[in-house]
């Protein structure tokens, strides 16, 4: 059997995906060939998100289909051998093919790698070791889950566990609130980090070896050179020594305060058996080192007399690596059998607990190909692996035994097997979560020279001038400045060391030298050479609110030049407020962000009086509520203001008097009272962001947990954003990956490039895909001196952020078409001790930085360009020239790719999307099921729904709604629907509301779905009622767009308000009527039915 494997490398911008689509096109019309059938269904194609898996679906029926269809198409990707095929397709090839696709569509594994680990894990339930009926759970209802199991495993340790827990490491593991650290802590943030993941992560490929234990093999020396217990009379006699020794002088005769200060500190350290602040001490740390304490060495009676101080601190240091790593060895095995019992009770996981319990099972490396696709219900002759870079150790232990099969030729397949890997290394941003561009050599080793490689370096996306910018910035990698100050502020771990601890030395100049050696940069050229672009610096403030300021300026001009821009920002309260100040400066922008409605400082406070309501004892949120002005409300004046012995019992009466508040009208118009009291106080963005607490809370109901914290998750997991397709866009770096916008803007760039991840225990592996060798508990960076060895952890999470954020650098700047500005902050006094993006930049371009001191911040021209003469122009424009005429389209779009947008999107802008829009909660659950009563109705001139067919609304409500309807709920809506009949909405359903057509024939069309090519893009929606006017032909002369409003309208004003608030979405809908049924304008009515 014929194998065929091929491993593609590309630049930002070549067009993977439109590759991989026409790859598998070939695998197909090959397969065709041979067996008379396109065999679809067993190719399997797998990436990383959603979306991503639907463009690559999308792809291969636009690309059938424009094939099929159109001879110059077809010929244009022969000329270019795009399916790879010999002979050459032809259109009968690709009518088949697509025949043979659509008729399977609802078996083709095209899918994120999530989803096939999904359905891998309901094939094998037993074997992975998960119950019967499990499912995925939300967020929210993992963190009850978590929190019930800290509970379970509190309950189950003694008084004395828990002080050692609280006292003998430091506080780390218990200190605050319970619940909130350990969360945090064991299970992580949105960005990684947490122990347990860690802790599974260890038992894969180590059935032999607990990296958990490597530091129980290590004697203390190599752990801590010169580590020895000192007698407390040598111990007494140097600290009364130090007291008597000569403070090093200035240049005046004075004795540096500095040493002063830090020689009484040493010695109270030292008297009080604080052995952890004696290591840190500076003088301590430049005695150890060999290095400088405030300009000076440490004179030869100093390092004397600190010698066996020293030795004795090192000796406790020792003491506290060996207790802390086995604290939290036990901890973790406890907590993890505790969350694992409290989620096999209840049947729900999410997809980080599928991988986890894949790799460990290794179940593929004991089946056959056969008995895989019996379990499956479907083979896996060819594979396309895509954004192959983002795969993690686990991941790639679970999918080896698949492709070592395919390597070996096995399997119950006749004809030639196909793998295909799409990857760019120098976009891999997640290593928080595992993925590793170390996976494309992994490949390699696995294919023993059977697997080919490519590369795509031709930019089908940015001007020449963008990727000569790149260009500039990432080909000098060996030597920019700024990593160099990088590379000797980190060293390597002495060789001696690492062979004496059992680890492999890495690169001897350290985990800097290791990052340029790993993060390959090949040059990139421009396909669109005649398009104009340019890149521009601008120098903002280091305040704030300027930099807020300046970068809505800057957006602004670009975005009233008629050009689309795309903000890229590195948090989400950042993509938060930056959007709220667009909109107050006029600016229609869509959010999309992941930022929650918990950043906004008035939520915030508003979920510390839960907090608080929950837990008595949660400091943080007492403070907080104190000072706000829910303190009145609430009865808790300034917590500092309280009499010491009297606060534990105020704020326990504070904290039962909001729960049984709670208890007495309901978490919703409990909040809502709240809310009323402060709403005067806050401005538009604040009220809108409580309102939806607000909204939140009254659906939220306490049947599965009485837990205030749930909801307090909900909020925090809730997002705030609001998407729309305005040309403005702003989102996080992390977001912006596999998208473009005609011009970018990063307005933080002085940003470091490694922040350090604080996590408690560090893994150390020779390679990223190797199982982990061993795990150090994390200690500063000042008691590391002490400790080298565990330098080497530290080092390799240090090159591992680094390789991260100059991966997302690249994706930022790869991201426009034209035009990318890059906002500096003014030049700082010790700035090269730092290590920012914006450094970086300017290390790589030396013409910006010899240029940054020469303007002032916040000026309205740029302080550096790099620009073709003729950009920027008022607006550049990418839509494709003589578009065909709009037509329906059913399966894919003919002709040139269009973005694809919803009428919805279309809505206004302005203050009254505040009032007016429905926000998540009673009200869209409200919306849905009166939607589904008018669908019911196709006039009412003959009669209400039956019964039978109002039965019918409220069960297909359910279903989208995912809970039945209740029977008070089900009455109310009822009456409001059966009331809105006899009205205004009522004469809108019968025919005499077209009598003014003089149709032949009327037709009314509930829920109609429109899907059209227009010059603007795919327009992709529902229409609430579509009625139809035809003549004695019964050719459409006229029609009425009719949609339904649930919210509610009190005056003249706000029925007016929201008539222009969603006419744009009107007007879409009416093009794409007028579009298909080949109507002018004023044949097309459009207008709004106010159900209340």
């Amino acid at each position: 059997m014929m194998f065929t494997g091929t491993l593609i490398t590309a630049n930002a911008g070549c067009g993977k995906t439109y590759s991989l689509a026409n790859r598998v096109i070939g695998w197909m019309i090959e397969h065709r060939r041979l067996t008379q059938n396109a065999g679809a269904a067993d190719i399997l194609a797998a990436t990383f998100t959603r979306k991503a898996a639907g463009e690559i679906q999308d792809r291969i029926l636009e690309h059938l289909a424009l094939g099929a269809m159109n001879p110059k198409a077809l010929k244009a990707f022969n000329d270019e051998n795009a399916f790879k095929v010999d002979p050459p397709a032809a259109a009968e090839d690709l009518q088949g093919v697509l025949q043979d696709v659509v008729k399977c569509l609802d078996r083709l594994q095209i899918n994120t790698l999530d989803g096939i680990f999904h359905r891998l894990a309901k094939g094998f339930p037993e074997e992975v070791g998960f119950p019967e009926g499990w499912i995925i759970a939300d967020h929210p209802v993992l963190a009850s889950i978590q929190r019930q199991a800290i509970d379970d495993w509190l309950e189950s340790c003694g008084a004395d566990e828990i002080e050692t827990l609280a006292i003998e490491a430091e506080g780390e593991i218990l200190k605050g609130s319970p619940h909130g650290t350990i969360i945090k802590t064991i299970w992580g943030g949105p960005k990684g980090g947490g122990l347990l993941p860690l802790w599974r992560r260890s038992q894969v490929g180590n059935d032999n070896h607990d990296p958990w234990e490597w530091i129980d093999g290590l004697t203390d020396d190599v752990l801590c050179s010169d580590a020895r217990r000192a007698t407390a009379t040598k111990l007494a006699s140097a600290a009364n020594t130090l007291e008597t020794l000569e403070i090093p002088l200035t240049k005046a005769g004075t004795e540096v305060k500095a040493w002063v200060k830090a020689n009484d500190r040493m010695i109270q350290a030292i008297r009080a058996g604080f052995w952890s602040d004696v290591l840190t001490e500076g003088i301590v740390v430049a005695a150890a080192s060999g290095g400088k304490f405030a300009g000076h060495f440490v004179p030869a009676d100093f390092e004397t007399t600190l010698r066996p101080v020293i030795s004795h601190a090192r000796a406790d240091l020792v003491r506290r690596i060996r207790l802390k790593i086995k604290i939290w060895r036990e901890l973790l095995g406890e907590l993890d059998h505790a969350y694992q019992s409290r989620q096999r009770e209840v049947g729900m996981y999410d997809f980080s607990d599928i991988t986890d319990r894949l790799a460990r099972a290794e179940i593929l490396n004991d089946l056959g190909a056969e008995q895989l696709a019996w379990r499956l219900d479907s083979a896996i002759r060819d594979m396309a692996l895509d954004e192959f870079q983002d795969t993690s150790m686990e991941q790639a232990h679970i999918i080896e035994p698949v492709i070592e099969e395919m390597l070996a030729g096995q399997g119950a397949h006749d004809t030639p097997r196909n793998l295909l890997v799409v990857a760019d290394p120098k976009q891999s941003i997640y290593a928080w979560r595992g993925g590793t561009p170390a996976v494309l050599d992994w490949l390699e080793r696995l294919g023993q020279g059977q697997i080919k490689t490519a590369d795509l370096h031709r930019s089908f996306r940015s001007a020449k001038r963008i990727m000569d910018f790149v260009n500039s910035v990432f080909e000098n990698m060996d030597t920019n400045a700024t990593l160099n100050i990088a590379a000797e502020n980190h060293q390597a771990v002495p060789e001696a060391i690492m062979k004496q601890a059992g680890l492999e030395p890495g690169d001897p100049d350290g985990p800097v030298a290791e990052v340029r050696n790993r993060w390959v940069f090949t040059h990139h050229e421009s396909a669109k050479t005649e398009l104009r672009g340019g890149v521009q610096a601008w120098l903002t403030s280091k305040d704030k609110d300027e930099v807020f300021d300046h970068a809505v300026s800057i957006i602004k001009r670009r975005h009233d030049a008629g050009v689309g821009v795309g903000v890229l920002c590195p948090t989400n309260d950042q993509v938060s407020e930056l959007c709220h100040r667009l909109r107050c400066a006029g600016v229609p922008v869509s959010e999309e962000g992941a930022g929650g409605a918990s950043e906004i400082p008035a939520v915030s406070v508003l979920l510390d009086v839960l907090r608080l309501g929950d837990h008595p004892g949660h400091r943080q949120a007492a403070f907080n509520v104190s000072h706000s002005p829910f303190a009145e409300a609430v009865g808790l004046d300034a917590i500092e203001t309280l009499p010491w012995g009297d606060r534990d019992a105020t704020l326990e009466h504070v904290s039962n008097t909001i729960r049984a508040a709670i208890a007495d009208v309901g978490l919703g118009e409990y909040l809502a009272e709240l809310v009323r009291g402060v709403e005067e106080q806050c401005d538009s963005r604040e009220q809108v962001g409580l309102r939806l607490v607000t909204e939140l809370a009254a659906s939220w109901t306490t049947a599965d947990t009485r837990r205030l914290g749930d909801f307090i998750a909900i909020i925090e997991d809730t997002g705030f954003g609001e998407p729309t397709p305005s040309p403005v866009r702003v989102m996080t770096q992390h977001a912006a990956k596999g998208l473009e916008f005609d011009e970018v803007v990063l307005p933080w760039l002085d940003r470091p490039l490694v922040k350090g991840r604080a996590i408690p225990c560090l893994p150390w592996s020779k390679d990223p895909l190797d199982p982990i060798k061993a795990i150090a508990p994390s200690f500063p960076e000042k008691q590391r001196v002490h400790a080298p060895i565990l330098e080497a952890f530290h080092n390799q999470g240090y090159a591992a952020e680094m390789e991260d954020t100059l991966s997302l650098l690249y994706v930022s700047i790869t991201r426009p078409r034209t035009g990318l500005h890059l906002m500096f902050q003014p030049p700082k006094k010790d700035e090269r001790k730092s290590v920012t993006a914006a450094l970086f930049l300017r290390s790589a371009i030396p013409a910006i930085d010899h240029k940054i001191d020469t303007v002032d911040p916040g000026s309205e021209t740029p302080f550096w360009e790099f620009t073709d003469s003729d950009w920027p122009t008022a607006a550049d424009s990418t839509a494709a020239a003589d578009s065909p005429p709009p037509t329906p389209v059913r399966i894919a779009p003919i002709g040139n790719r269009a973005k694809v947008v919803t009428p919805s999107s279309h809505e206004g802008t302005g203050t009254f999307q505040e009032r007016f829009r429905l926000l998540p909660g009673r009200a869209r659950r409200d919306g849905v099921i009166l939607h589904e009563l008018y669908r019911a109705i196709a006039w009412l001139d003959d009669g209400p729904p039956s019964e039978a067919d109002v039965e019918r609304a409220f069960n297909e409500a359910a279903i989208q709604l995912g809970r039945p309807v209740g029977s008070d709920l089900r009455a109310s809506l009822t009456e409001r629907f059966h009331k809105s009949l006899t009205g205004e909405v009522g004469s809108a359903l019968r025919r005499g509301a077209h009598e003014a057509w003089n149709a032949v024939t009327l037709e009314a069309l509930p829920e109609h779905p429109i899907l059209v090519q227009l010059d603007s893009g795919m327009l992709r929606g529902r229409i609430d009622r579509l009625v139809l006017g035809r003549d004695d032909s019964g050719a459409v002369t006229h029609a009425a767009i009719l949609d339904f409003k649930t919210g509610k309208v009190e005056t003249q004003a706000d029925r007016q308000a929201a008539t222009e608030w969603y006419q744009p979405q009107l007007d879409r809908y009416a093009e794409g009527i007028a579009a298909v049924y080949n109507l002018p304008p004023e044949a097309i009515e459009t207008g709004l039915l106010f159900v209340q």
